[in-house]
């Protein structure tokens, strides 16, 4: 988790670098309101993912089960 959040605080710091040397000061604003806003849609997002459901296991086939040694 700690590495996301450091490519996430590179890649703004990165945008807000290019968007000052290539626009103005109001780009970089906006820059930051466009992250902002795609950060919270993502972490919304992944509040939805639910686990796999973990069907109950089958008996035991002839494959599956080991012989004694």
């Amino acid at each position: 988790m700690e590495y996301a959040a450091n490519v996430g605080i590179a890649f703004g710091a990165f945008a807000g670098g290019v968007a000052i040397n290539n626009y103005s000061v109001s780009a970089t604003v906006i820059i930051g309101l466009i992250l902002s806003l795609v950060t919270v849609a993502v972490a919304w997002g992944t509040s939805l993912l639910k686990p796999p459901v973990v069907e109950e296991s089958s008996p035991a086939t002839a494959q599956s089960v080991r012989e004694p040694a």
